[in-house]
């Protein structure tokens, strides 16, 4: 499995409310997935495909796993009804996996959420890994949204997983290793059902594996601050001994002190 690492929070913490902002601190996309690339991600496609760009951001603090998924979707179609199954329509399916020495990749704590055409958001917990409770979406939750913007061609979707209801422990720390994975799912205009599945993240190129594709994500540190610190200016006093001249008294000598001020500097960390 392809592993990676998901940033913890720092000064910012995500807002979920369906709009990506990049002064939420969601940094870069994890997952860039372009009209270059696309098909590569493609698990089930019908002729051609409707999404040209799909980029992934993740996040996390001691409360929650955040994600973002902001989708080029011109044709936003879910006709699902909320409390019902919204995977009959443009929607994510997104997965947790905490047993690391298990292999059954369908047991885990399975979710989907969409927007559905009524404008109502529907969040399903479809089922929960081994040892878990099957909490509802709403409970395992500390919101989510999803964000159509027509004239923009794109929807946006966000939730905050609480660890409260997805881990063994209830907690997790710098270092916690998870299986997840997040699948993009597009219905076309006149389709029935999505035809085509675009895998969010963990793909690996590999003819004999046609489902989903996993990888393990470490939980690390927060990217390290922009420091800034202030021009510091300190006086550096110099003290000359001045030799008195012959005709002064020979008990006579003469001090002169220069101060000099040194110039400050200021220092910078990239992110």
């Amino acid at each position: 499995m392809v592993k990676s690492f998901f940033r913890q929070v720092s000064s910012a913490t995500p807002v979920i409310d369906g709009k990506f902002d990049p002064a939420e601190g969601w940094g870069e996309p994890l997952v860039d997935i372009n009209e270059a690339n696309y098909g590569e991600y493609l698990l089930d496609a019908a002729a051609g495909h409707s999404t040209n760009g799909v980029k992934g951001y993740y996040r996390w603090d001691d409360t929650n796993l955040y994600f973002c998924c902001v989708v080029e979707d011109k044709d936003h179609i879910n006709t699902t009804a909320p409390g019902a199954n919204p995977w009959n329509g443009d929607s994510i399916r997104f997965d947790i996996k905490c047993d690391l020495d298990s292999e059954d990749l369908n047991d885990t704590s399975k979710y989907w959420f969409a927007l559905c055409d009524d404008g109502n958001v529907s969040f399903f917990q479809e089922k929960a890994e081994t040892g878990l409770v099957n909490v509802g979406g709403d409970t395992a939750t500390s919101g989510y949204k999803v964000v159509h913007d027509k004239a923009a061609g794109v929807t946006v979707y966000e939730v905050a997983v609480k660890w409260e209801h997805n881990t063994p422990a209830g907690k997790v720390y710098p270092g916690f290793e998870f299986v997840t994975a997040q699948r993009v799912m597009e219905l076309s205009t006149g389709e029935a059902e999505p035809m085509q599945a675009v895998q969010l993240c963990g793909y690996e190129t590999d003819p004999a594996n046609s489902g989903t594709k996993w990888f393990v994500a470490m939980l690390d540190d927060a990217v390290p601050e922009v420091v800034e610190t202030e021009a510091v200016v300190e006086d550096v006093v110099v003290e000359e001994a001045v030799t008195a001249p012959q005709t002064f008294d020979a008990g006579v000598i003469a001090a002169v002190a220069a101060v000099v001020s040194a110039a400050g500097y200021a220092v910078s960390k990239k992110r």
